[in-house]
């Protein structure tokens, strides 16, 4: 699960909300027809053959209007080995140096974490986290002024969504459609936008009671946890169908972020930590055109401490996706430019009720503590403060062998550093230099 930056004091979501919405930057999107008239929810849908039979969504009502062009001098870009970073709009200070044109000309591919899924299937949200900063026109803009034959991705993800509404999206095909179409839509404001990355993985069921409320969203009655979780596998592996068939449209690509798992065997009778499991790698790598990997948090903030992913850790996430037989040039895989600095009880163990602050490398370089050890070029610190020992894994100093690393156990595979922005400075070097051409 990727993590926030907290480097923005108005992150906290309820307040980050309410300035949302009263700063009137809440859309609720449809599409527009050919005449340019806003279509109602159901335009989408073709009509009913009959009585028994399934809608169809109706491509021809969805928006086409595509990117601008690349210079002829830029031929056809491949995806295939694309890597990059992602820059989340709360790491963008604009009181600070824009580091946009130096990521952009040396990375081939960034992608904007600037949108979010709302309350509502139509409904979206920008700039949730940085409400003052630079607009996404204004950054995209920026990185296609450097490098206009780089890749440039806009993330949707589902972090503000009640999974109620996901649940809506994926077993509803109305509700369903009425979000590709806002997706669809939505990309049509940004014409230096190459593509969308779907980040739909907080509102998707994760426990047996999460089974419960998908299920009585779609009216299940009488099935196992087994075929519930069938059918919504099922579903989403539709909806990430009918998106590309949106984004292809428009002649703009899909990338589809997924949590990794290690094997395919659930455990039914103790039902937890589901949300990996409701990935189909081959086939959404069969409609979307790359699949991206959050191989990231082997040990996260709520656990105790420990490397934030090691080469061990990814070869077991690849083994697993290898039966998939997904091609290299499909497939990309997050790796992680943060730390998790722990606070410790007597025994080395998390410290009760505590949660492990998350560090940039900005912040690394300031504090001044004393190399411990370090795994696979992740480094570890320990300190003692307010009585406490703390313990720090930073995984950005490893990120340069581990991609040499994964490049080698999955060739043609792209790398993804999660994050990178102005208000991380030393963290963009880093990915400049283990990721820059």
């Amino acid at each position: 699960m990727r993590v926030r930056l907290f480097t923005w004091p108005g992150l906290i979501l309820v307040a980050a909300l309410a300035v949302l919405i009263g700063a009137g930057v809440w859309l609720s999107v449809v599409g527009t027809g050919a005449a340019g008239q806003p279509l109602a929810p159901d335009s989408a849908v073709s009509p009913r053959a009959g009585a028994g039979a399934t809608p169809k969504l109706n491509l021809q009502a969805l928006p086409a209007t595509g990117p601008a062009p690349r210079p002829a001098t830029c031929g056809r870009p491949s995806l295939a080995g694309a890597s990059g970073a992602w820059l989340p709009d709360w790491l963008d200070d604009p009181n600070r140096p824009s580091l946009i044109a130096a990521q952009a000309s040396r990375l081939r591919l960034l992608d904007f974490f600037w949108l979010h899924l709302g309350a509502t299937p139509d409904s979206i949200v920008r700039q949730s986290g940085n409400p003052g900063g630079s607009s996404l026109e204004t950054v995209l803009g920026a990185a296609a002024a450097a490098n206009p034959c780089g890749w440039r991705f806009i993330t949707i993800s589902d972090e503000q969504t009640p999974k109620s509404v996901m649940a809506q999206i994926l077993l509803d095909p109305k509700a369903r459609w009425r979000n590709v179409a806002a997706l669809a839509t939505a990309m049509t404001s940004y014409p230096q936008a190459n593509g969308l990355t779907l980040d739909y993985e907080y509102a998707l069921p994760s426990s047996k009671n999460d089974l419960g409320l998908y299920a009585s969203v779609a009216h299940w009655q009488g099935l196992t946890d087994r075929q519930e979780i069938g059918r919504i596998t099922a579903s989403y592996t539709e909806f990430v169908r009918e998106l590309a068939l949106a984004m292809h449209r428009q002649h703009r690509t899909l990338r589809v972020a997924v949590r990794v798992r290690t094997t395919d065997e659930i455990d039914y009778e103790n039902l937890s930590d589901l949300t990996p499991y409701l990935y189909d790698y081959g086939e959404l790598a069969k409609y979307s055109d790359q699949v991206v990997l959050m191989a990231i948090d082997f040990h996260w903030s709520t656990g105790d401490p420990g490397p934030i992913v090691t080469v061990s850790d990814l070869k077991r996430v690849l083994t697993e996706v290898r039966t998939y037989h997904i091609p290299g040039a499909r497939l990309a895989v997050e790796s992680a430019m943060y730390g998790y600095d722990w606070t410790l009880d007597p025994a080395g163990h998390r410290l009760a009720g505590t949660q492990a602050a998350t560090i940039t490398a900005t912040d690394l370089a300031g504090r001044g503590w004393v190399k411990t050890g370090s795994k696979d070029g992740e480094t570890y610190y320990t300190y003692t403060a307010g009585g406490h020992r703390h313990a720090v894994w930073f995984a950005g100093t490893g990120l340069k062998y581990q991609a040499g690393q994964l490049r080698r156990l999955y060739p043609g595979c792209a790398v993804m550093a999660w994050a990178t922005g102005s208000s991380d400075p030393a963290g963009s070097g880093l990915i400049l230099e283990a990721l820059g051409g």
